[in-house]
């Protein structure tokens, strides 16, 4: 089947580790060094996406009692096959409400960014390779929402707790 259409997912959860690779490192799970990262789909946007022709794999539940969990690989490319494709659009928006947009050099941030929201544009690339068919999801816009810091939190929580006893006298 064949997809014809972006797909937008709002509120996704980014996957940790070495389900992300924004900076494009070789590791021992991506030994190409591609920059990919994986999304986990609640199971009814798992079952339309499916339904549409993207591939998502199905992951036993993590732990006892958890539900399975539903997966799409995301490919980040910044070829733009001779001005056929764009590169992608990253804006990384701090807790503090600054908002970046980053780059082939910096988007490898990401990799190590506790991330809170994300909402993802995805493009199709439909393949048919020596007889095999299907259809790749490439990033073509994403915004991401980082978490506030603990330390900051406990900072701000400190000077109002001093704020306070400055009150008291």
């Amino acid at each position: 089947m064949r997809v014809n259409d972006n797909e937008i997912l709002e509120h996704v959860q980014i996957g940790r580790g070495s389900y992300r690779n924004f900076g494009g490192v070789k590791t021992t799970y991506n030994k190409t060094g591609e920059r990919k990262f994986s999304v986990f789909l609640p199971q009814e946007v798992a079952d339309y996406m499916e339904e549409v022709g993207w591939y998502i794999k199905h992951k036993p539940p993590y732990r006892e009692g958890d539900d399975p969990q539903n997966q799409l690989d995301i490919a980040v490319s910044y070829d733009t096959k001779g001005g056929k494709f764009q590169p992608p659009v990253i804006r990384l928006t701090s807790w503090d409400g600054k908002e970046t947009f980053l780059n082939e050099e910096t988007a490898g941030i990401l990799d190590s960014t506790d991330i809170e929201d994300a909402t993802v544009e995805i493009r199709p690339y439909n393949y048919d390779v020596d007889g095999k068919t299907g259809c790749k999801a490439y990033l073509k816009e994403m915004t991401v929402v980082a978490r506030k810091p603990r330390r900051a939190l406990n900072a701000r929580m400190d000077r109002d707790r001093d704020d306070d006893d400055e009150e008291e006298f």
